[in-house]
């Protein structure tokens, strides 16, 4: 989000993307780098806390392999067990954290691994909008595409 948007209307509050440069840009702000936290908070095992909300809402992408929804902490870790089940070694990388506003974040994500069965390697994008509340991350929804997320966070794409 552009901050400049707020006192000069030249600027657009949500720039065209990709923003290669803007005068107007704060990025990087707490929820971006929360987001950035959650996805070092993943991984095997018992979840013991820490950016995600008790009760968090994890939303797989419409036409992702697996096709869920997940709730709480227990979800959390069936959705990394889940994965395990299908991946025989497997992590996520943060590609990118964008501010939306207040509340949400834009990621973009890759999922790098091998497929359980096959042995076949897999290297795949991924987004999902985060909603943040009170330094918690209270919703997670996938999407296909960083486009379709930016969409549904409400940022004009081209």
């Amino acid at each position: 989000m552009c901050e400049r948007s707020k006192t000069d209307e030249r600027y657009p509050k949500y720039p065209r993307l990709p923003v290669a440069e803007c005068e107007g840009w704060e990025g990087g702000g707490k929820n971006a780098e929360i987001a950035r936290r959650a996805v070092v908070e993943l991984g095997p095992g018992p979840y013991e806390g820490g950016v995600w909300d008790p009760e968090v809402e994890v939303i797989n992408a419409e036409g992702w392999v697996i096709q869920t929804t997940y709730r709480g902490h227990a979800g959390l870790e069936r959705w990394w067990e889940d994965l395990a089940e299908a991946f025989g070694d497997f992590r996520v990388e943060l590609e990118d954290a964008i501010e939306v506003d207040e509340e949400r974040v834009v990621t973009t994500q890759r999922f790098v691994g091998h497929f359980r069965a096959t042995d076949i390697p897999f290297d795949g994008s991924w987004a999902s909008v985060l909603w943040i509340r009170d330094g918690k991350i209270v919703r997670a929804q996938g999407h296909l595409s960083t486009r379709r997320a930016l969409r549904a966070a409400g940022v004009p794409v081209d």
